[in-house]
C-alpha cells in the first residue's frame, strides 16, 4: 500500500523530468548545429548561415545564397556536404523562437563570416514551463547553452 501511494507520488515528478530532458535535449542539437556552423564558416572561408525551418520543425546549416539568388523561403536546396549538416525534426509542441538584436527576425536565419564573428542572435526552445536558451556572442560566434529565459 505504501509503496503504491509512492510510485503514484513519483510519477508526475518522472513526467516532468522527461519532458525538461526532451526540451534540454532539442535544444542542445540546435545548439551544436550554431556551433557547426560558426566552425563551417571559419574552416571555408565564407558566410555560413543557420537556418530555422518552422514548417519541416528543424534546423540545417547552408552556405550564404549568393547576392543574386534571391534566398528564397522554403528552399531545401542543400549539398550533399551539407546534407548531414541538418537537426532531427522537433515535436510541433515545441516553441522555437530566434531573436537577432533582441528583435524577430524574418528569414529565421543567423549568419556567420569567415573571421569568426557572427549576428548576435538568441535562440529559445521551450515546451510547457521547460525553456533553453542558446546565445551567439557577435564577437566570437561562439554559442552558450542555458537553462531558462534569456537574461534581459
Amino acid at each position: 500500500m505504501v509503496l503504491a501511494i509512492l510510485v503514484a507520488a513519483a510519477i508526475p515528478r518522472l513526467q516532468q523530468t522527461a519532458l525538461r530532458l526532451r526540451v534540454e535535449q532539442a535544444a542542445s542539437e540546435l545548439a551544436q548545429l550554431l556551433r557547426a556552423a560558426h566552425e563551417q564558416a571559419v574552416a571555408s572561408g565564407e558566410e555560413t548561415v543557420w537556418v530555422w525551418d518552422a514548417d519541416a520543425r528543424r534546423a540545417r546549416v547552408e552556405g550564404a545564397p549568393p547576392a543574386d539568388a534571391g534566398g528564397g523561403e522554403g528552399g531545401e536546396e542543400t549539398s550533399p556536404a551539407t546534407e548531414s549538416l541538418r537537426s532531427s525534426a522537433l515535436p510541433k509542441e515545441f516553441s522555437v523562437q530566434l531573436l537577432l538584436h533582441s528583435q524577430p527576425v524574418e528569414c529565421n536565419c543567423v549568419r556567420f563570416f569567415p573571421e569568426g564573428t557572427s549576428e548576435p542572435a538568441t535562440l529559445t526552445v521551450s515546451f510547457q514551463a521547460h525553456v533553453m536558451t542558446a546565445t551567439v556572442d557577435e564577437t566570437t560566434g561562439h554559442v552558450v547553452l542555458l537553462p531558462g529565459p534569456a537574461a534581459r
